[in-house]
C-alpha cells in the first residue's frame, strides 16, 4: 500500500516521495470499497481577500486516475485538510474538508460524498454543525465544485435515488442562494442566467416539488433538513 500511495503521489506531482503530512498543502486519503485514493491539494493563494480553491484527484487501487475536480472552499475560507467521514446511514464513502473561518461566514464543515468517482458536496455547516446555505449567486463565494446543469427530469431522478448522498447533492444546490432574473450590476460576477433558469424550470415541475415535500419527512435528518431548506429557498 505504501508503494501504491507513493506512486500515486508521484503521478499527481506532489513532490518528494514521503509519507503524507496533514500539515502540508497536500494529503492522501484512503476511502471506500473498492478502495479509492484521494489526493487533496490546496491551490489557492491563502491570502485575504481570496476565494481559496483546492483540487482532488481520485485514483483507483491500481493507481489509475479516475477523476480530477477543482473546488472552492468559499469566500475567505481556506481549505486546510481532508479527513474521512463515516455515517453508515448515508450508504457510501464520504469525507470532510476542514476550512476554518478567517473572516465572513463560518463554513468550517464541508461534507462530500464520492459518487461515481467524483466528489459531490452533500452538506455545508458551521463549526457547531448548523446547516448553512451555499452561495451560488456569486461564484467566488461558492463552496464545492460547480454544479452540473441538469434538466428538471434528471434532477427529479436524483431526488428519487435510493442513495441519500445523491439526494443531498441535488438538495444542497436547490436550497442554495441563487441570483434572480434582474440585470446584473456592473463589476459583479454572478452565476449564469442558464443556471437560474434551470432552477426555475425544476421548481415548475409538479412531481419534483412534490418529491422535495416528501423528503422533508425522510428518516435521515440531513435529508429532511436539506429538503426543508430547499422549499424555504424555492425559486429566486
Amino acid at each position: 500500500m505504501r508503494a501504491l500511495i507513493l506512486g500515486v503521489l508521484a503521478l499527481a506531482g506532489c513532490g518528494s516521495a514521503r509519507e503524507p503530512d496533514t500539515r502540508s498543502a497536500w494529503q492522501v486519503l484512503r476511502l471506500g470499497t473498492p478502495q479509492r485514493l484521494l489526493v487533496f491539494r490546496s491551490t489557492g493563494s491563502g491570502k485575504v481577500p481570496a476565494a481559496d480553491t483546492f483540487r482532488i484527484d481520485v485514483y483507483d487501487g491500481r493507481g489509475e486516475l479516475r477523476s480530477t475536480t477543482e473546488s472552492s472552499a468559499g469566500w475567505r475560507q481556506f481549505a486546510e485538510r481532508v479527513k474521512s467521514f463515516v455515517d453508515p446511514d448515508l450508504g457510501g464513502p464520504c469525507f470532510e474538508v476542514e476550512a476554518p473561518q478567517t473572516v465572513g461566514s463560518d463554513l468550517t464543515r464541508q461534507i462530500y460524498a464520492l459518487i461515481d468517482d467524483r466528489p459531490a458536496l452533500i452538506r455545508l455547516a458551521d463549526r457547531d454543525g448548523v446547516y448553512k446555505q451555499n452561495q451560488y449567486e456569486y461564484p467566488n463565494g461558492r463552496v464545492g465544485p460547480a454544479f452540473e446543469l441538469q434538466s428538471p427530469e434528471r434532477l427529479l431522478q436524483g431526488l428519487q435515488s435510493t442513495d441519500p448522498r445523491r439526494i443531498l447533492e441535488v438538495l444542497v444546490w436547490m436550497g442554495g442562494n441563487h441570483r434572480g432574473l434582474l440585470p446584473p450590476e456592473q463589476k459583479m460576477i454572478y452565476e449564469t442566467l442558464d443556471e437560474t433558469k434551470s432552477l426555475r424550470a425544476a421548481w415548475a415541475l409538479p412531481a419534483l416539488k412534490a418529491r422535495v415535500e416528501e423528503l422533508t419527512r425522510n428518516a435521515h435528518p440531513w435529508v429532511a433538513e436539506a429538503a426543508k431548506k430547499a422549499l424555504a429557498a424555492e425559486s429566486p
